[in-house]
């Protein structure tokens, strides 16, 4: 995955050996309602990460860079994306998110979150998705 910087969208791409394209997706286009009839792009994609679920589906995790906020991208078909907040508020979610599992199948998470109110202005958190 990658933040198509001139559109403000975010890309999922798989390459072969040889680094020719077999597939160009976008996942978030960046567009959010206004509340009325006209829509805002936001900036996508920021510090991406794919993972695969317990259903071999294609996930991705990533920053909306105008509020930072943490999204998660689901790939439930050819050009099929299903996109949802995972984390919003008032602290700054998705810095470098990165995605483990461990034996027991359990998907971990883990993220910095840079939040100008607090004592220690980031945190690493790590939690289950």
């Amino acid at each position: 995955t990658y933040t198509d910087a001139v559109k403000d969208e975010l890309i999922y791409t798989q390459v072969d050996a040889t680094g020719a394209v077999l597939l160009r997706e976008v996942v978030d286009d960046g567009a959010r309602p206004l509340g009325g009839p006209t829509e805002a792009n936001e900036v996508v994609g920021l510090d991406s990460v794919i993972f695969f679920d317990e259903n071999g589906l294609v996930n991705v995790l990533y920053q909306n860079g105008t509020h930072a906020d943490l999204w998660h991208g689901i790939r439930n078909g050819a050009d099929n994306w299903v996109i949802t907040p995972v984390r919003q508020g008032g602290a700054g979610y998705g810095f470098f998110v990165d995605v483990a599992t461990d034996s027991d199948g359990t998907i971990w998470v883990a993220e910095y979150i840079y939040d100008r109110s607090a004592d220690d202005l980031t945190t690493l958190d790590v939690w289950p998705f």
